[in-house]
């Protein structure tokens, strides 16, 4: 792995870099601070156990990080927010294609903090959601220039096919398989009312959790758009829920996205995508979890305060 890191490194323009590792999640993350200038390394590898197969391989590796960046740059020049720069490599390509076929790329550095639940305030709450209603306002009709994930009732089925791969393999009971294969079906028939009223689809962040908002002094900014995609608008808005406890914190997150957006956000939506956002962590992440201590007493939770409520009409989020 570290000739591989190495080979990124030199794509760019380097001349003393260190790197600190982040994360790996779907890529691998590191910053680089070369000279006291910080920047971001990302290399599509993901950790052992992720799974996009959800969402079909139409879309290679390299595309999917190539227009990623290509929609950073778009989203720079028409919203009111300090994204990442992409830095282009040697050649002038905002990604590099590494000896094993991984793609790399480079961006700026963002100083500040990632966003805080036990620290949020009611504030930064509503920012968050003007936030994503400006990023939603910016990229859209996008959808048709950038190759990126689709979050539509076509990943319906997907996706129940993904928990049955896990129950059979023993990951997941049948009984709460066929539990959230349920709340998937009430998840369609909410998308499915979207579809009938226009404006409601649309470029989303689709991963806009806590350590993907960085805090600076004057701006919330939001980071990693590697999941991002074309769905419902409501499905960031929930997922942003998702995050918070605090049911007066979501509250100020819903109304900061209606005043920007000037879209009400209706209680059953939210609560249609917050179970979406669940289901989908455990559809890619299921393979590299399961075996650990904390995953079958989280299912048997998230079954009882997400799913059931859901399937019974019985609202959670708010």
């Amino acid at each position: 792995m570290n000739e591989l890191v190495q080979e990124a490194l030199a794509e760019y323009e380097f001349t003393d870099p260190q790197l600190s590792f982040i994360r790996h999640n779907e890529n691998i993350t590191y910053k680089v601070d070369d000279n006291g200038k910080n920047y971001v390394l990302r290399i599509k590898k993901p950790v052992e156990g992720f799974t996009s197969d959800i969402f079909g391989t139409e879309i290679t590796a390299y595309e999917l990080m190539e227009d990623e960046m290509m929609m950073i740059e778009y989203a720079r020049n028409v919203i009111r927010l300090a994204l990442q720069k992409p830095i282009r490599n040697r050649k002038g390509k905002l990604v590099s294609r590494l000896s094993d076929g991984s793609p790399a790329c480079l961006l700026e550095w963002v100083e500040g903090e990632v966003l805080n639940e036990k620290t949020v305030t009611s504030k930064q709450a509503a920012l968050l959601g003007k936030m994503a209603a400006q990023l939603h306002r910016g990229l859209h009709g996008q959808e048709y220039i950038f190759k990126r994930f689709s979050y539509t009732v076509n990943l319906i089925q997907p996706m129940k096919e993904q928990l049955d791969d896990a129950a059979q393999n023993g990951q997941i009971t049948k009984e709460k398989t066929e539990l959230m294969k349920t709340a998937l079906h009430i998840i369609e028939s909410r998308m499915l009312e979207l579809d009938a009223i226009q404006g409601m689809k649309g470029m989303l962040h689709a991963d806009l959790g806590l350590s993907n908002v960085i805090v600076t002094e004057t701006d919330l900014i939001p980071i990693d758009f590697s999941l991002s995609g074309y769905g419902y608008y409501f499905m960031d808005v929930a997922m942003m829920m998702s995050q918070f406890k605090d049911k007066k914190i979501r509250w100020c997150i819903k109304q900061g996205y209606e005043q920007e957006s000037n879209k009400e956000v209706p209680a059953p939506f939210i609560d249609a995508f917050f179970a979406l956002g669940v289901l989908l962590y455990i559809c890619c992440q299921h393979n590299r979890v399961w075996k650990e201590d904390w995953f079958s007493e989280t299912i048997n939770r998230w079954c009882n305060t997400i799913f059931i409520p859901l399937i019974k009409g019985t609202e959670y989020v708010l």
